[in-house]
């Protein structure tokens, strides 16, 4: 059977937030939710924003949050 990582971690909840709850996540609530590293974190979620799933989201204060992405429309 196939073993959870850290990363998938980090797709599930990116997903599940996005697309079937908040609308948005950010770096913080990855952080707090999943067991994994900022860098991690950082890495999995630019990887995710490259894909139709999440599209990135800069707001004014440079806040950055991830956005369900055009996969779900």
């Amino acid at each position: 059977m196939a073993q959870r990582r850290k990363r998938d971690q980090v797709w599930i909840t990116a997903l599940t937030k996005t697309a079937m709850g908040e609308k948005a996540v950010t770096l913080d609530q990855i952080l707090k939710t999943c067991d994994v590293g900022e860098r991690t974190a950082r890495e999995t979620l630019t990887v995710m924003a490259d894909t139709p799933f999440l599209q990135k989201d800069r707001k004014n204060d440079g806040t950055v949050r991830y956005l369900a992405g055009p996969a779900f429309d």
